[in-house]
């Protein structure tokens, strides 16, 4: 990485939902104290639910208002609370901006985009936005809030994103390709290069044999992140007598509730019903993922949809084969299938036949993970990602 920029600081604003362990507040994690080297001071003014990652940022140097977020009566319904909330938070809002009128504003993620498009207007010169998924959510939405959206992305400065699939995604939406800017995501050294990780350490804490074959999948437990597909395409090769018998399937994520859906008994019974729940260990919500994918023999990525996953990059940097689904940025992770194999998305029969040949080589196996580590190593890395935005931020203040 290079030195810190000869000037004072610049105030950095970053507007983001959610304090929740997630990829965008992962990233965000890593990014915003190396920028601080950069001559940015950041801060993190918070419109979503607030969580753990709360207080990691705060040891990080990087302050997070407002200190308590004020809950609307608990017996409105819920849309109702969801706007109160977000109204009472537009004066602070407004005025944290105003503090960073010297510098810039980036928002992260479709409710800050828009609360901070119509609440900042006045400040959208020095407003950029951030988009790091698809837009499938906007099927939950109706006309007018992604007439909002649109909107906002006009007005902005600049929108970020973070691979070459929702750049294209953007320019068919009506952003201008000039307003766009693609920064692929990156890994700290800490990530990269876990302290002390290697095989042996990581099944010793998780208690896996040396013999064991053991598959890692890493993602918070959302239908869309593809486990029940997993689950039967284990169970698919079980049944041809293909799963070897010290089979261990480890998913790694957050398995709180999700409007109320317990998603790990979800999953657990499901493996049940499969016949194959002796394979199957969800760990939670981890904060040593990437020391324990060096536990593994197979990176599993099943994604129905996604922008650039975060996991697929740590799996890569651990040096394993992976199977993932081709959506996102995940293709352009893996370098079209060089750096990994590439199956569509929901076919747990496809997914079964590529796991069936990664298993059945282990040459196979040594290859992929050799070709990802280095992409990882040449492509993915924090000083890279940083240096990127601070470019960016710098080119964005003098024009």
């Amino acid at each position: 990485m290079t030195g810190p920029d000869p000037v004072a600081p610049v105030p950095l604003g970053i507007i983001i939902g959610s304090m929740n362990r997630g990829g965008t507040e992962t990233h965000l994690l890593d990014l915003l104290p190396a920028l601080k080297q950069h001559g940015f001071a950041p801060s993190i003014y918070l419109i979503g639910a607030d969580g753990p990652l709360r207080e990691v940022f705060r040891a990080r140097g990087i302050p997070v208002l407002p200190d308590r977020l004020r809950e609307p009566p608990a017996g409105l319904p819920r849309p109702i609370r969801r706007l109160m909330r977000l109204f009472g938070l537009l004066p602070g809002l407004w005025t944290w901006g105003i503090r960073h009128r010297r510098g810039l504003l980036h928002a992260y993620l479709s409710e800050a985009v828009i609360l901070s498009a119509l609440a900042l207007w006045p400040m959208r010169r020095r407003l950029l936005l951030a988009q790091r998924g698809l837009f499938t959510y906007r099927a939950n939405y109706g006309a007018t809030i992604t007439s909002l959206e649109r909107w906002a992305f006009r007005q902005s400065l600049a929108v970020t994103t973070n691979s070459g699939q929702l750049v294209e995604m953007l320019v068919e939406d009506g952003v201008p390709r000039d307003k766009i800017v693609m920064i692929p995501n990156g890994l700290s050294p800490e990530r990269m290069h876990p302290a002390g990780a290697d095989r042996a350490a990581a099944r010793a804490r998780l208690d896996l044999a040396d013999d064991a074959l053991v598959l890692v999948k890493v993602a918070n437990l959302h239908v869309y992140k593809g486990h029940e597909d997993v689950l039967d395409a284990l169970a698919l090769l079980r049944a041809g007598g293909e799963l070897p018998p010290r089979t261990v399937m480890l998913f790694i994520g957050s398995d709180a509730a999700v409007k109320g859906v317990d998603r790990r008994n979800q999953i657990e019974q499901r493996a049940r019903d499969l016949g194959i729940a002796d394979v199957v260990r969800c760990l939670g919500e981890r904060n040593d993922a990437t020391f324990l994918m060096r536990a593994a023999d197979i990176g599993v990525h099943a994604s129905h949809e996604e922008g650039s996953s975060n996991a697929v990059i740590e799996m890569m940097a651990a040096g394993l084969p992976i199977v993932a689904t081709d959506v996102g940025g995940t293709s352009e992770a893996l370098a079209e299938g060089a750096a990994g194999c590439l199956v569509p998305p929901r076919a747990p029969a496809e997914l079964a036949a590529a796991l069936r040949t990664v298993i059945a080589d282990p040459r196979l196996r040594a290859t992929l993970g050799e070709a990802a580590r280095q992409r990882a190593q040449t492509e993915y890395t924090l000083a890279q990602c940083v240096g990127r935005h601070a470019r960016l931020y710098r080119d964005m203040l003098k024009a």
